[in-house]
């Protein structure tokens, strides 16, 4: 494989994809989005054993 830019965005893809695996492949029925006051964003999610995962965006 070859691949140029200032990004490696297949290094992403793959990496997305592992966390995805991770966390028990999350369906998008899991997925939240929260807004902050202070306007700070986050995406997460609550799988079906109870465990949270928030990524700020």
């Amino acid at each position: 494989m070859t691949t140029s830019g200032p990004r490696d965005l297949w290094q992403s893809v793959e990496s997305a994809w592992t966390g995805w695996r991770r966390h028990h492949r999350p369906r998008r029925e899991w997925l939240t989005l929260t807004v902050h006051p202070d306007g700070t964003q986050a995406v997460g999610f609550t799988a079906p054993d109870g465990g949270t995962t928030a990524w700020l965006l």
